[in-house]
């Protein structure tokens, strides 16, 4: 009966633990949400047009979809809560605030990243590489809905158009 007692208490502990460090992963801080995990900080907000990012609380302004080549210079430009060091994520940075849990959706904790448009891409600034060599046409996004990474063409004829969370930190 002991043992039954002492492994029970020690899965409370590991589900505690994980339930507290869950909570912690994230601070958000007025409009920048600081991952506690990676040392990485975004906008809370997606992008609005012309480089703005949406300063709402809850997130809810009109976000705007962007071409690659805008979404890139969108972030470099960008000068947003004492911050000028923005930048578009690379994928597996964006990747980093994805919330895999089984069967639900939107893949992205709405309590910290309220109002993420989950019926489109967002643009990261990793591009697709075959055989070693760049293919600047083709880049990877995530979708949010599934928490998927992909690849989309960048040339104009595709009209992919893809919105934007910006990124700043190590």
């Amino acid at each position: 009966m002991d043992k039954i007692k002492k492994i029970i208490i020690i899965i409370v502990i590991i589900l505690v633990s994980v339930v507290i460090y869950a909570g912690m992963k994230y601070r958000v801080n007025g409009g920048v949400v600081e991952d506690q995990s990676t040392g990485l900080t975004w906008t809370r907000c997606s992008m609005m047009s012309g480089g703005v990012v949406d300063q709402t609380v809850n997130c809810t302004d009109a976000h705007q979809v962007y071409e690659w080549g805008d979404a890139i210079n969108a972030c470099e430009n960008l000068d947003y809560e004492g911050v000028n060091t923005w930048r578009l994520p690379n994928s597996k940075e964006l990747q980093s605030i994805v919330t895999y849990k089984y069967e639900e959706k939107p893949t992205i904790d709405e309590s910290v990243f309220p109002n993420t448009n989950i019926d489109k891409h967002y643009w990261t600034s990793t591009v697709y590489v075959e055989n070693g060599v760049p293919d600047y046409d083709v880049v990877y996004t995530v979708h949010f809905e599934w928490g998927n990474v992909v690849i989309q063409f960048v040339d104009p004829f595709f009209n992919h158009h893809s919105y934007v969370r910006c990124v700043t930190g190590p």
